[in-house]
């Protein structure tokens, strides 16, 4: 008894791996009109099956095979690979009345696989066609959980249809739904021996959010269509005058099970992106090296076939050093019903830092494979570089010394000097070489053609190279308003290869204490409604002190 039922258990999953299906086109076929009977034999061997069945009230036309065809099932929690044959009866009643196909079996692999018996019912005449029907027609019914499923809801007719009412759209409870707009044209089709006219109702991209089974429930529309008037001349012709009467019929699609799979728990990995289809990641920054308290920006583009909508960004950066102010995902909808989730990455370097490049793994299921898939992201090295003051700006006036009158009066001229130079707008390079080439007068022949050709188209180049620099940020600023990013750069002209903090760098300027002032308060503004609060600060522009800052810009500079 013991040995008996081992053996069975052991047979348990060939009996299940292997199968047998059998359908027809229709339950009522024409007495005298061949029909096909459609065979189709699942086994995990290599082994050729042996069908029988025998027809009562029919007769076998013809035997056409059809092909074989190999699939992955997932059973039982394990993966299958089995290989499908399938076969074509030809079959023709022989009067009206029950026709039955009974005793059906396929003998394989020493083994007998059942079926229950066929029952149809032969006709005299065919049967009238349906003039119009709604169908819902899934891309898939057995998926895993996660997998796209495109369902679309067709209108099939073989009248003139006035137009049509949509009353109830299908709820579609337990999927994720993904909205797709395709267009509404006509195409002959053949359904089920008959042709006829169809165009897309309703078209969802379905994601399962649950295994087990999922009901596709129908869609319900009311059909205003024509009905040739006997009397219309034309009518026969096709060529009706519009004599005929408009009547109205509701109708709805029949429901549809979905069978949801999970993954395979026993082989996932520890990066799983919970992502099902085969995707792509493609990982982009702006720079590598940066200061400290400068923005650095990256992006993560994922694009496939998933459920992109609930994927979350990845945590890419985890460092003291590396403040993380925002995430913010896009996602776009692509012709072939894919999609591309873009995710912005926001950190300010707080501190300095020194990462060497790493790889960075995330994993895909890929159901065409059975298997998941990895894709290995290479995080390039960062390198920040300065120290973080303990405060933001000092107070200058603390720091100023008593100058005695003497000092004072030399004070006074050199405050002169400067002032006799003059406010240059930033927008247009100056030049003050004419005095250079005049004290120069006296030297020989040699030198006074150095100055006077060489000199000039030197210290011309390095100033248009550097009116450019903060001109370009002065432009920014005039036509976008004043930013964190803009006024960083043009304040950050004035380090010249150190590595102080901005405000450092600020307060140790040679900008008066207003200035000073200004910016570093105004910068700071700038950071926290950027990276903190969120919300955009209206700040004047005071054009005084950025000419003052340029100024300084250019004198700095030209040193």
């Amino acid at each position: 008894m013991k040995f008996l039922l081992l053996s069975l258990v052991l047979l348990l999953p060939y009996v299940y791996a292997d199968s047998i299906e059998v359908r027809v086109d229709e339950e009522k076929v024409v007495a005298g009109e061949s029909f096909n009977l459609y065979v189709t034999v699942s086994i995990s061997g290599d082994d050729e099956p042996n069908i029988n069945f025998d027809p009562i009230g029919a007769e076998v036309i013809r035997k056409i095979e059809s092909g074989v065809t190999s699939r992955m099932s997932y059973i039982n929690g394990r993966v299958t690979r089995t290989k499908e044959l399938n076969y074509t009866y030809e079959l023709m009643p022989q009067k009206t009345g029950p026709v039955k196909i009974k005793n059906i079996t396929a003998e394989v692999g020493g083994q007998t696989l059942k079926h229950k018996d066929i029952r149809l019912t032969a006709l005299r005449t065919a049967p009238k066609s349906k003039d119009f029907f709604a169908l819902a027609i899934p891309s898939k019914t057995e998926v895993f959980k996660g997998e796209a499923i495109v369902l679309r809801y067709y209108l099939y007719k073989r009248v003139r249809v006035a137009n049509f009412d949509i009353k109830k759209y299908p709820k579609l409870k337990g999927f994720l739904k993904r909205f797709v707009q395709e267009s509404s044209r006509e195409e002959r089709v053949n359904y089920k021996g008959q042709i006829y006219i169809r165009s897309i109702l309703y078209t969802q991209l379905l994601f399962p959010e649950s295994t087990g089974e999922l009901k596709i429930d129908p869609i319900r529309l009311t059909v205003h269509y024509s009905v040739i008037s006997r009397n219309d001349p034309f009518g026969g012709f096709g060529l009706g005058l519009g004599l005929g009467k408009v009547r109205s019929k509701s109708v709805s699609s029949d429901p549809i099970t979905i069978k949801v799979n999970p993954v395979p728990a026993g082989s996932v990995p520890p990066h799983f992106s919970g992502l099902v289809g085969k995707h792509s990641f493609k990982f982009e920054i702006n720079k590598n090296k940066f200061l400290v308290n400068e923005p650095l920006e990256a992006k993560l583009i994922v694009e496939g076939p998933g459920e992109l909508e609930n994927f979350e960004a990845p945590k890419l950066f985890s460092h003291p050093s590396l403040e993380e102010f925002e995430i913010s995902g896009d996602l776009k909808i692509n012709q072939d019903l894919t999609a591309i989730k873009s995710f912005d990455y926001t950190y300010l370097t707080r501190g300095a830092l020194k990462q060497d490049a790493r790889e960075f793994p995330i994993s895909y299921f890929d159901p065409e494979t059975m298997s998941f898939s990895t894709v290995i992201l290479t995080i390039p090295p960062i390198e920040v570089e300065g120290s973080v003051s303990a405060a933001p700006l000092k107070n200058k006036a603390k720091q100023e010394k008593i100058l005695e009158p003497n000092q004072l009066n030399e004070n006074k001229k050199e405050e002169h000097k400067i002032e006799d130079i003059g406010v240059v707008s930033p927008l247009f390079a100056y030049s003050s070489m004419g005095s250079n080439w005049l004290r120069k007068l006296n030297f020989l022949l040699l030198g006074l053609i150095f100055f006077l050709v060489f000199i000039p188209i030197l210290l011309s180049l390095k100033q248009r190279k550097i009116n450019y620099e903060y001109e370009e940020y002065w432009l920014q600023i005039q036509k976008q308003g004043l930013s964190y990013s803009n006024l960083f750069q043009l304040l950050s002209s004035l380090k010249k290869g150190t590595e102080q903090d901005i405000y450092q760098v600020i307060e140790n300027s040679k900008l008066s204490e207003k200035e000073a002032n200004y910016f570093s308060s105004t910068l700071k503004k700038l950071e926290e409604s950027q990276f903190k609060t969120k919300q955009k600060v209206d700040l004047k522009v005071n054009k005084t002190y950025f000419n003052s800052l340029f100024k300084l810009i250019r004198n700095e500079s030209i040193r």
